[in-house]
């Protein structure tokens, strides 16, 4: 450990030590937190849903002003939000128990991960290139009759509003066809991620339905989960790829990342 101890700048190697042998409890932890950094939120605080965030921040304010009426009626229509968040995670999870019942009925879970880098050997002079590091996208498809997940890859050249989710989603419509040849209901279901939400997807389903992928008694239900209440058992899944990639002492190409 190197650091400044009393005014000394130097090597102290018995701090470390003394960390090892006898580890602050998480009470002390928690007491020196809340008195040297009471405004610092950590992400595990902060809501992931804007508006479940900005509906705590009003409840709180009301609570301040003392201005309990105005606080009962936040609280209650954050529970509502919360409440309709959960309804729309039913009927995806209804759709994932009736896909590995039903012949005719299938589900997917596409998810979008967050964007990984990893360097680049040599920088080309062409300017859409011309980058120290590469930017992969990543994509998971849950395959709720199954249970397999397959996950994709593309460099951050290729349009991730377009082109990386309807190849995603030929791939495993292609996939869902050949296991099940009787398709009349495909449900599937985004994580919100906002490249997700564009004309390119909803005019892909319907190309694919006038190619004849699904019968005329049949159709796509699409379902976007409400933001920041997203967390499927595709995201459970997910938690393998992602410790790998932060444990690899080097990734250097995208074929280490698959």
């Amino acid at each position: 450990m190197v650091g400044n101890e009393d005014n000394i700048q130097g090597d102290f190697d018995g701090l470390v030590h003394i960390n090892f042998d006898s580890p602050c409890s998480f009470s002390w932890f928690s007491e020196v937190w809340d008195n040297y950094a009471p405004k610092l939120i950590t992400e595990s605080d902060h809501p992931q849903c804007v508006e479940c965030f900005e509906l705590t921040s009003q409840h709180r304010e009301a609570l301040h002003r003392k201005d309990n009426v105005g606080a009962i009626n936040i609280l209650e229509k954050k529970n509502k939000h919360i409440e309709n968040a959960h309804k729309v995670f039913e009927v995806s999870k209804l759709a994932h128990a009736h896909a590995a019942i039903y012949a005719e009925e299938a589900a997917i879970v596409v998810d979008n991960m967050a964007s990984k880098s990893i360097p680049k050997f040599k920088k080309e002079k062409s300017d859409s290139w011309s980058k120290d590091k590469l930017t992969l996208h990543i994509g998971g498809t849950h395959f709720d009759h199954s249970g397999d997940i397959k996950y994709y890859i593309y460099p951050e050249l290729i349009s991730e509003s377009a082109n990386t989710i309807t190849s995603q989603l030929a791939d495993s419509l292609l996939i869902l066809k050949n296991s099940k040849p009787s398709l009349k209901v495909v449900t599937i279901t985004f994580d919100n991620h906002s490249t997700q939400k564009n004309y390119t997807v909803i005019g892909y389903l319907e190309w694919q339905i006038k190619a004849g992928y699904i019968p005329p008694d049949g159709y796509f239900h699409v379902i976007y989960l409400v933001c920041g209440h997203t967390h499927s058992h595709l995201d459970a899944a997910n938690k393998s790829p992602r410790m790998q990639y932060y444990k690899a002492k080097a990734i250097e190409s995208p074929s280490e990342m698959v």
